[in-house]
């Protein structure tokens, strides 16, 4: 419903300031998928919100590959304490 959507956008831009305070992006995607015509993978209604730069190579849809389990930890770590 509309309350809920306003909800969740005012979300996304509070963790779009946090995404640019912590690491300075030159851009920004914000990304839904809906669907799987739509290229939805993971069944839930969620939002990417992608720090992008110019030469990133980030094409949707992207290929899913296993991270680095310490670098996804400070990032999480970085966006909390600009969160706060």
């Amino acid at each position: 419903d509309d309350a809920q959507a306003a909800a969740v956008f005012r979300t996304v831009a509070r963790v779009s300031r946090a995404v640019r305070g912590a690491f300075s992006p030159e851009g920004m995607s914000i990304y839904q998928a809906n669907g799987k015509p739509g290229g939805e993978t993971v069944f839930h209604f969620h939002l990417h919100v992608i720090p992008r730069w110019t030469s990133d190579g980030i094409v949707p849809p992207w290929t899913l590959k296993p991270g680095n389990m310490d670098e996804i930890k400070a990032t999480g770590e970085s966006l909390r304490a600009t969160l706060r």
